[in-house]
């Protein structure tokens, strides 16, 4: 936790759609933070 300031200004990528929760964490931290959603393309768990 007292390492958590380091963190300012760095940059984190995801590749999955982040909750509004998690990118105000990430605001708050001063992570910018990078999104490049990918949806599901097959339906593994879903009823077709």
């Amino acid at each position: 936790m007292q390492q958590l300031p380091k963190l300012k200004g760095s940059t984190a990528h995801t590749t999955v759609l982040v909750s509004s929760i998690d990118e105000s964490m990430f605001k708050k931290l001063g992570i910018n933070l990078t999104c490049e959603p990918r949806y599901e393309q097959t339906r593994i768990y879903h009823k077709h």
